[in-house]
């Protein structure tokens, strides 16, 4: 029990002085900002850092109180981090937390006295610690500009664009959204297609993920459509790709570049995430000019986020992935699926074995192959026969 309760201490005092070290830089680089004036995101990481660091500091005084402390700014702190490496780095303080308490600490220090010189200096410490972990924050979620539209190619003349997007608590620059737009780009003729991803992670990054649709349906797609249209092209087609909230990002714009242009519209729904209270026929609920044609796919899992994203919409042919996810059902597993019907494999991480991707059913392909910068107009034309607001085509494991 002794060997547990000091092994926890020196993961703890490393940890701590990494963290502290961290933080220090960050407060040197971003200043000292205040909390109060971030987005809720940006509060609830600064609340879930603050608790991990009192708790280090006071697990040699209270393992027990610490460890409570701990193991509660990490589930507040995973809440709305969306890293590996950074969970990965607080889980392993999570690790000093879980040896606090298996430690038990059989004798209490609770009613020893400490110094007021000692109390002083943990409150300076306290201090400088809520300066760096805001000033880490907000560098952490709020970036120093909008990214917005970006693309990962650049034809002289196009006459159609792509452009894919995240959801809640993601982003688009150096993520799987990018990544994604690069595979399109790869597989398409880069003379006809303008390859992009759309980064709105400041308006993301909120604790209530039905914050992060609103601000999706209000500000991003708008802002989205808005910078479509600056590119002053007369574009054929356009096709738009949304997980989560981001679904809410691209059936806006999709309502406002319908207004403005005579393009043709795609939109590829990934798992789209309806708020309670919100309605899902209002996802791809497009007013079309005559002479143009709209069509929507939507690819969702049965996973733990419950009936939030298991939809079929009014408003696009729907296709259940649910069975073909080879482990735990993951909400992120549709953009993964979808990756993968573009480049054959699945997005290196994964840990999905590529030979068991299933992209047929009763004899359609499905997924990145219905679209027309891949398929051309023959696909295009086809997926007018199959039908919107119907009851999901469920792809199954191969036998």
């Amino acid at each position: 029990m002794i060997f547990v309760k000091w092994c926890a201490r020196i993961i703890g005092v490393v940890l701590f002085g990494m963290v502290l070290a961290l933080f220090i830089g960050e407060a040197v680089t971003e200043g000292l900002p205040n909390p109060l004036n971030y987005p809720p995101g940006v509060q609830a990481e600064f609340g879930g850092i603050l608790l991990i660091v009192l708790g280090l500091i006071l697990g040699w005084f209270w393992p027990r109180i610490a460890s409570v402390m701990i193991l509660s700014g990490l589930v507040v702190f995973h809440t709305v981090e969306g890293k590996f490496w950074i969970n990965g780095f607080f889980g392993l303080i999570g690790l000093a937390g879980v040896l606090y308490f298996v430690s038990g600490n059989l004798q209490m220090k609770a009613k020893q006295k400490t110094s007021k010189r000692l109390a002083a200096v943990l409150a300076g410490i306290l201090i400088i610690l809520l300066a760096c972990a805001a000033g880490y924050s907000a560098k952490r979620f709020t970036p120093a500009k909008i990214i917005g539209l970006q693309f990962v190619n650049q034809p002289v003349s196009a006459k159609g664009i792509v452009v894919v997007t995240h959801g809640w608590i993601e982003k688009g620059s150096n993520d799987w959204p990018e990544d994604m737009a690069k595979a399109i780009s790869q597989k398409t003729d880069s003379n006809d297609w303008l390859c992009g991803y759309f980064d709105w992670s400041k308006g993301a990054a909120a604790i209530n993920p039905a914050d992060a649709a609103k601000y999706a349906k209000d500000f991003a797609g708008v802002a989205l459509a808005g910078q479509i249209l600056l590119l002053d092209k007369q574009f054929e087609h356009i096709h738009l790709i949304g997980h989560s909230s981001g679904c809410w990002v691209i059936s806006q714009a999709a309502k406002i570049l319908a207004a403005q242009t005579s393009a043709d519209i795609h939109l590829t729904f990934l798992d789209a995430f309806v708020p309670s209270g919100w309605q899902p026929q209002s996802l791809g609920d497009v007013n079309m000019p005559a002479d143009s044609i709209f069509w929507a796919d939507h690819y969702f899992t049965r996973d733990l986020t419950l009936g939030w994203t298991e939809h079929n919409l009014e408003n696009a042919h729907n296709v259940d992935v649910t069975e073909i996810d080879q482990f735990l059902k993951d909400h992120k597993f549709p953009w993964k699926w979808y990756y993968a019907t573009i480049t054959g494999s699945f997005p290196k991480g994964s840990f999905l074995d590529d030979k068991k991707l299933v992209t047929q059913a009763d004899g359609i392909q499905y997924g990145f192959s219905r679209s027309r910068e891949f398929g051309g107009e023959k696909i295009w034309n086809e997926n007018r026969l199959l039908k919107h607001s119907n009851d999901a085509v469920k792809l199954k494991k191969a036998d």
